[in-house]
């Protein structure tokens, strides 16, 4: 696995699946310890016990769309248990008692047995065909709640021992498209795309009635609720809204957190989940970490990017699940991005421009370099270092990391993707820097692409390098290392 950091987040190989992080403890943030790949682009993400359910749909790199069953008993090795096929295509997923219930677009809504004990475990075994397309749902005493986009709430009532299983009771035409839920204190919070956030008064679910409401200019998303707030995901330019829910019928905007372009293309709010103190808010391929012990004073305190679009998020006690391109495991502190180096036990934090190894709760070295992003591949670090070029750093040995090698570029270095014997650099206003680093020791630089503007990032999948320069993007084929080639912006 190659990872690549920089001060604030961290940058995955992530390719069909979904990823997980682990909360905040220690000394840095997210590094990952596993993966699993190749099982499609999942909406949502749902953890019970052992086991995470990732609602894929149909029609993305020719998978048939279900519920992906994936054993995380241990999360060094998640392994996919089997899929549930399902007659629409899931976005959303919810369990309740030995039950998924699968907001299933235009196939409504699918239950599926998952109790191990039953002649039906891993079968749909009920539905209900809902007039809308189904994004999302939450069960709550009794009933699923189901955002059902341009048809608004749904309130299905559920009883397992009668023979009709569900019944569609009440619809709410909220004004907008419902496309997340979350349920609380009898009432069910809606985020309503176009019309901000919807609250119902769900107390008599046979008679729901919108309560109160607040009004985006933006596009609402996701919405998370805990205690008397309510957390909006909230669309472009926007990462995160702290709305005061004390009054349902009066919800009342207090913050609002934005987003920098600084990591990357994306800078809106899509999807969010939360535990304890954090907020984990889904930015494009851009994971923000955001501490919320005082709701009315969130900082972001990190992040991590991802190599594919983030749709759903599942925060729990040690670890958070986000359907991506891919599982990824994160573990992650309280200081920066870390991830593990060659040695079990430790972890390569990178924070304030240090670089630092612990062990635990114990420094056991640092080294004092860089002003822009790393690259870890193998025993080597590879550090765009602004001014001073690009620098290679020797972490194979944690209680002793060295910069070994360096060579000065000609402009700023703020990013570096290596491949191969290969690297690219994004080098400022002196344009993409390609470099021979098959000699740790003594990197240097082969050729310069100039694709004008101010060069600051590289994203790469597969064969293709994307460079992000002054708002917009340059495509480089890397498919001959020695040879990249400007392609497309």
């Amino acid at each position: 696995m190659k990872s690549k950091m920089s001060k604030g987040r961290l940058i995955l190989a992530v390719f069909g699946g979904f990823l997980i992080a682990h909360l905040p403890g220690v000394a840095c943030f997210a590094h990952t310890v596993g993966g699993l790949y190749d099982f499609g682009y999942p909406k949502d993400v749902y953890v019970s016990g052992s086991y995470a359910y990732a609602a894929t749909p149909s029609g993305v790199i020719n998978v048939k769309g279900g519920v992906y069953v994936i054993d995380i008993s241990n999360p060094l090795s998640p392994t996919l248990k089997t899929k549930v096929e399902t007659p629409g295509s899931p976005w959303g997923v919810d369990i309740s008692g030995v039950y998924a219930y699968v907001a299933d677009y235009d196939k409504g809504l699918q239950v599926i047995d998952i109790d191990p004990g039953s002649t039906d475990y891993l079968t749909v075994v009920a539905d209900a065909d809902t007039p809308g397309k189904a994004w999302d749902v939450e069960v709550s005493g009794g009933y699923a709640y189901v955002a059902d986009y341009d048809k608004g709430l749904q309130v299905i009532g559920i009883d397992p021992d009668s023979e009709d299983y569900m019944t569609i009771l009440a619809t709410v035409d909220t004004p907008g498209k419902a496309r997340d839920i979350s349920v609380a204190g009898g009432y069910a919070y809606i985020a309503d795309y176009d019309r901000g956030l919807q609250v119902v008064d769900i107390s008599d679910p046979s008679s729901p009635t919108i309560a109160g409401e607040w009004d985006s200019t933006e596009e609402s998303w996701g919405v998370y609720v805990s205690g008397d707030y309510a957390y909006i995901a909230d669309g472009t330019y926007v990462l995160l809204r702290v709305i005061d829910i004390s009054n349902p019928a009066n919800p009342l905007l207090k913050v609002t957190v934005e987003h920098n372009d600084d990591h990357g293309f994306y800078v809106e709010g899509f999807a969010l989940h939360g535990f304890d103190d954090y907020i984990y808010v889904a930015s494009g391929s851009f994971l923000s970490v955001i501490d919320v012990s005082d709701p009315l004073n969130p900082v972001v305190k990190s992040g991590a990017d991802t190599e594919g679009w983030i749709d759903g998020i599942y925060a729990t006690e040690n670890y958070v699940y986000v359907a991506a391109k891919g599982l990824e495991v994160f573990s992650t502190a309280s200081g920066g991005i870390c991830k593990p180096t060659s040695e079990p036990g430790n972890l390569l934090a990178f924070t304030g421009g240090n670089l630092e190894i612990f062990k635990g709760m114990t420094k056991t070295a640092d080294l004092s370099v860089f002003d822009g992003e790393i690259y870890v591949d193998g025993e080597y670090l590879y550090a765009a270092d602004g001014e001073r070029g690009v620098a290679v750093v020797d972490v194979h040995d944690p209680a002793n990391i060295v910069q070994v090698g360096g060579v000065d570029t000609p402009g700023y270095a703020h990013d570096i993707y290596v491949f191969g014997d290969y690297a690219l650099v994004a080098d400022g206003f002196a344009g993409l820097q390609l470099l021979d680093v098959s000699e740790r020791h003594n990197p240097r630089i082969l050729r310069t692409l100039e694709p004008g503007g101010n060069v600051k990032r590289i994203r790469v999948f597969g064969k293709r390098a994307y460079i992000l320069n002054d708002g917009y993007m340059q495509i480089v084929d890397i498919s001959t290392a020695r040879q990249p080639r400007a392609v497309g912006r």
